[in-house]
């Protein structure tokens, strides 16, 4: 009995982590959702030297929000990107921060697809090259407030949201729902 208990808890345990996993992209994927125009914000949570050194083409720095009480969100992630129909990008130096960065919005209530594009350290890699271009507003946040014309967003940005993403949020509580209750009805079921 001691077997089919500890069976149960090691399955609760794995599918509960591979449930509250996040999408992360690899360079090669971010780079073409960046190319076709498939997120409305990157945003870059590394520190402000780190980003005026070099970043990913069209990112968007925000001063301090891995260290953020959330919400309120920040301005440039309220305006028209805190929607569910909305797609964006976090990445760090190497994908640890934007992967908290993630978690914390999520667990504030942040509405938006959100997907860890890990960091400048794979990006560069994968032989991918950097800017030092200035911080560009997100798309979403352009789209609602009209701040700036089209011409000042970057080419590799402009283009129409193309991609479908199911939001991550809704299958991660769900599927923990679900998962705890078959473990705990099987659990039932053997005692």
């Amino acid at each position: 009995m001691s077997q089919i208990f500890f069976f149960h808890a090691l399955l609760l345990f794995s599918v509960l982590l591979a449930s509250n996993a996040q999408q992360r992209l690899r360079p090669d994927e971010f780079n073409e959702g960046l190319q076709n125009g498939d997120y409305n914000a990157i945003i870059d949570v590394r520190n402000e030297a780190d980003f005026l050194n070099g970043h990913i083409p069209g990112a968007t720095y925000i001063d301090g929000l891995s260290r953020m009480s959330l919400p309120p969100f920040p301005e440039l992630l309220q305006e028209g990107c805190n929607n569910p129909e909305k797609v964006i990008v976090i990445y760090c130096y190497s994908g640890g921060r934007a992967g908290s960065v993630i978690q914390k919005l999520i667990d504030a209530g942040y509405q938006a697809t959100l997907i860890n594009g890990q960091g400048v350290s794979q990006w560069t890699n994968a032989g991918y090259g950097l800017v030092t271009s200035n911080s560009t507003n997100p798309r979403c946040f352009d789209e609602s407030s009209n701040l700036m014309s089209d011409t000042d967003i970057e080419s590799t940005t402009s283009s129409p949201v193309s991609k479908d993403v199911t939001s991550s949020v809704a299958v991660s509580y769900i599927g923990k729902y679900w998962v705890f209750n078959l473990v705990y009805i099987s659990f039932l079921l053997h005692v």
